[in-house]
């Protein structure tokens, strides 16, 4: 049984960032190479999440901004 007490929070890339975002992830080489192929497994994970949880949160991340924030608590 799944604890629905806690939210579960997503990111969400836009296509124009997807670049950036491969560029600024220590782990990119886990992710699609391409935007169109991080969407479609992006989809699926969202309707799996959603059909679990009534509580997730897709979050659009803007990677500059992003890239402040880990740096600001070192990560």
């Amino acid at each position: 049984m799944i604890d629905n007490t806690d939210s579960v929070v997503v990111p969400w890339f836009s296509k124009s960032h997807y670049p950036q975002v491969l560029e600024l992830m220590d782990d990119a080489a886990l992710l699609p190479s391409t935007y169109s192929a991080w969407r479609a497994g992006y989809r699926e994970q969202i309707r799996h999440l959603r059909r679990e949880r009534s509580d997730t949160v897709v979050v659009r991340i803007d990677p500059r901004a992003f890239r402040i924030w880990c740096e600001a608590e070192e990560l």
